[in-house]
């Protein structure tokens, strides 16, 4: 089964050849640029770090960038040799691990105490695993990340409908004030902002979502928070994708 953008889509293989594959639709939809494709039952076989990769983050030594999110993590071993890398070029960046595999569940523990802190990339796993596990996934991470004192930011899904409307809905809104409460680090877009009508409404939103809770106790000023971007992805990607801000309160 091959799914399309985090799962709106799904295709029944049916058949391939060296180059082709021929799928029957079984949930169709609109078909956009730069979507996800994942293979349900079947993990990335690319490193978490690739060559391009690594450019990418000489480029950010060279440039003082704060943090790195690392995609696909499957285990703690990366997370050991970029951190040994950063040392050996006297680099203060910290380490955010991408949880959005399968494959990292079974090394959480591991993962999430090598690095600074982690992302729950909510469509991927939603891809992977079956939907109705993400959640006590999310709060199991969540959990797991306050225990050891480190940042975690949901990703997903966030004011995702301000893409063609002024308003977010109200369940979106809950989310923002969940997260929140809950004391995750960040709120993560999720979306190309260059698709975005309504993109500084947008931010007003997350502003103004944030007020609220401050005005009511729920967090104090002073208190560190992470405002994720996603940028233009290109499929080749030639370019730096996502920008992470640490902002207080």
């Amino acid at each position: 089964m091959l799914l399309v953008d985090g799962g709106m889509m799904s295709l029944l293989v049916k058949s391939k050849t060296e180059d082709s594959v021929k799928c029957e639709v079984i949930d169709g939809g609109e078909l956009k640029s730069r979507r996800h494709l994942n293979v349900r039952g079947k993990s990335a076989t690319l490193p978490s770090i690739t060559d391009k990769d690594w450019d990418d983050i000489k480029f950010g030594v060279e440039n003082q960038v704060d943090y790195y999110a690392v995609s696909f993590v499957k285990d703690a071993q990366v997370v050991h040799e970029l951190k040994d890398y950063l040392r050996s070029s006297n680099a203060d960046i910290h380490v955010i691990v991408k949880i959005e595999s399968a494959d990292s569940i079974p090394n959480l523990h591991s993962i999430i105490t090598a690095s600074d802190g982690a992302m729950v990339a909510r469509g991927d796993l939603g891809a992977e695993l079956p939907i109705e596990e993400v959640p006590l996934l999310q709060e199991e991470i969540i959990r797991m990340c306050r225990s050891m004192g480190k940042a975690v930011i949901v990703a997903t899904n966030m004011l995702e409908s301000m893409i063609v409307h002024p308003t977010p809905t109200r369940a979106e809104v809950s989310d923002i004030a969940i997260a929140r409460v809950r004391q995750r680090l960040a709120l993560y877009q999720g979306v190309c902002p260059v698709q975005m009508e309504f993109s500084d409404d947008a931010e007003k939103t997350f502003g103004d979502a944030l007020s609220y809770l401050l005005k009511h106790g729920m967090v104090k000023e002073g208190e560190e928070v992470a405002l994720v971007q996603s940028g233009r992805q290109p499929i080749w990607r030639s370019q730096s994708t996502h920008n992470i801000q640490v902002r207080k309160v």
